[in-house]
């Protein structure tokens, strides 16, 4: 049997969504599909918390 792993499981320590054995009445999917899926996911979230580096800008009129 194949096992199936769910994306929607976050990881604390790295930060990040991370594959996990499938349980319940989660999505799931096979294990390559699975990482593909967190990897898109986390992308996003790094996009979504990018902060610039802190400039000071000065318009001249």
């Amino acid at each position: 049997m194949e096992q199936s792993y769910t994306p929607v499981m976050w990881d604390d320590k790295r930060f990040a969504f991370v594959p996990y054995e499938a349980f319940g009445d989660l999505p799931h999917y096979p294990k390559e599909k699975c990482e593909q899926i967190c990897k898109e996911l986390n992308s996003l979230i790094r996009l979504c918390t990018y902060r610039p580096k802190k400039k000071i800008f000065i318009f001249i009129r």
